[in-house]
């Protein structure tokens, strides 16, 4: 969720790109001919005089696009033009940081003292220079100083950039704090809000964040970033509910809260609310337009709720959008798989394999069709591969042990379990070996595993019933299920 890295912005703060509040819209005609006019500018050789603000727009489209010397170039020839101004020198200074040259950025925060002594962003900007050299302590001292100066939200700043330095120096406890102060100085501090999520996780303090944020939307009914944090602080102690009430009203409050859309429909569909995860994205859609991942997430939910053509729909969509999803060609083949047309499913597992091989699901989507189809040969080579790419997850080699059972492959069926042993826990597994030892006429070791098994896994006994429905009758299985009951 969030990412620690510096970002130029109008008002010379110190900003983490993070939640992106709405996408970046595209540059102006206006933009795009200041940027031409720039480069033929260049490409002549000329040294024509620009507005500060048509610089500072220069700057923002060169980096915004990645193009980080043209950037350093446009602010060279700013600071040329106009020496006395701090805001070229403060953006210089961040270029540098963004591009790990901490010393050349306080070489450029030293000319601009120059002309703005004790010049309160340069003397930030220097503390977060010196804390990226390693000269910590040097750079809370700045802090505190500037701190024994300044008053009211002057204090959130200092505390924010006393976070930076407490992340570098992997303080995280001490991270926390100083953002926690911060929001206590300013409630709407975005910048604060925003960090706080990445200091939560790093130093372990959700209980603490919880206490914090429900604190702040008691004080700040409105802030959205309050909320969309507390969202995530319930969702983190499984209070999903509550989880998906906090972070939609984020976006209710902030409708181009882009970001809050997807995660709570996203919340939705990991605790199996589909209806009410669809009702968020067709929103999401009507606010920002429909993207391929939006619509492999709906495609999700019309499938769990059995609308199996509305889901094809709209996966179909998704793949016109983005042809190399394997995920949407993925669930395209488990609505056909769940539709009983195995020729479509396994054509769809199989351009999802195409893209990422590495994916057991997708072997073992293939694998049961293939089963279904009665083609065992295939059916068991793609569920040995779904364990062979999985081997931790023990679902799979149920599954093939399980279909190596039904078509009386018992033998095979007894070295798959022992395979599985070596990988993954599995009650279901020891079920299946006293399955395939009463059908090898082992009886008395059957009844010896199915013992032990009934004492330390009794709930997962039912398995013994599907695989071999007899067993309802046999008197020593059902006297040893009930001596375990009682």
């Amino acid at each position: 969720m969030m990412y620690n890295c510096i970002y130029l912005h109008p008002t010379n703060e110190i900003l983490t790109a993070t939640i992106k509040m709405q996408q970046r819209t595209k540059p102006s005609r206006r933009l795009l001919t200041l940027v031409s006019d720039f480069e033929m500018m260049i490409k002549k050789g000329k040294e024509e005089y620009l507005t500060e603000k048509s610089y500072i727009d220069l700057i923002y489209f060169y980096q915004d696009n990645f193009q980080i010397e043209k950037a350093f170039q446009v602010s060279d020839r700013a600071i040329s033009h106009y020496p006395y101004l701090v805001d070229f020198y403060l953006i210089k200074a961040k270029l540098h940081l963004n591009n790990r040259e901490a010393e050349l950025a306080l070489e450029i925060i030293d000319q601009g003292f120059v002309f703005h002594p004790g010049d309160r962003e340069l003397v930030l900007l220097r503390s977060l220079a010196l804390s990226r050299q390693g000269a910590h302590h040097a750079s809370l001292d700045l802090l505190e100083a500037l701190r024994s100066k300044s008053i009211g939200a002057e204090n959130a700043e200092i505390y924010l950039h006393e976070s930076y330095v407490y992340e570098h120096m992997k303080q995280y406890d001490l991270m926390f704090d100083s953002l926690r102060k911060a929001l206590t100085i300013d409630p709407n501090s975005v910048d604060a809000l925003e960090r706080i999520w990445l200091a939560t996780e790093l130093a372990k303090k959700h209980d603490q964040s919880l206490e914090l944020h429900r604190s702040l939307v008691d004080m700040h009914p409105f802030n959205s970033l309050a909320w969309y944090n507390l969202g995530h602080a319930f969702a983190y102690k499984h209070l999903y509910r509550n989880a998906i009430d906090a972070i939609e009203y984020a976006f209710l409050i902030d409708p181009d809260f882009e970001i809050a859309y997807r995660d709570s429909a996203e919340l939705c569909v990991e605790t199996r609310r589909y209806g009410r995860a669809l009702s968020i994205l067709e929103e999401y859609i009507d606010r920002f337009g429909i993207d391929a991942e939006i619509l492999v997430t709906m495609g999700t939910c019309f499938y769990h709720l059995s609308k199996y053509p509305k889901a094809i729909q709209v996966l179909n969509k998704s793949v016109k959008i983005d042809p190399y999803d394997d995920e949407a060609y993925y669930h395209l083949g488990m609505c056909y798989q769940q539709m009983r047309d195995w020729n479509k499913a396994i054509v769809y597992y199989q351009k999802a394999l195409g893209l990422d091989d590495k994916r057991e699901e997708y072997y073992a989507g293939i694998a049961a069709c293939y089963y279904a189809k009665e083609d065992f040969v295939k059916a068991n080579f793609y569920f040995s591969k779904a364990t062979e790419t999985g081997p931790e997850l023990e679902e799979h080699w149920v599954s093939h042990v399980n279909f190596l059972i039904k078509i009386g492959e018992l033998k095979e069926a007894m070295l798959v379990i022992d395979e599985a042993d070596q990988h993954a826990v599995s009650p279901e597994l020891i079920y299946c070996k006293v399955i395939c030892l009463l059908k090898l006429d082992k009886r008395s070791e059957a009844l010896c595993i199915l013992d032990v098994a009934l004492r330390d896994e009794f709930d997962a006994h039912p398995v013994l019933f599907s695989l071999m429905p007899e067993l309802q009758e046999d008197l020593d299985v059902q006297s040893l299920i009930r001596y375990y009951k009682m």
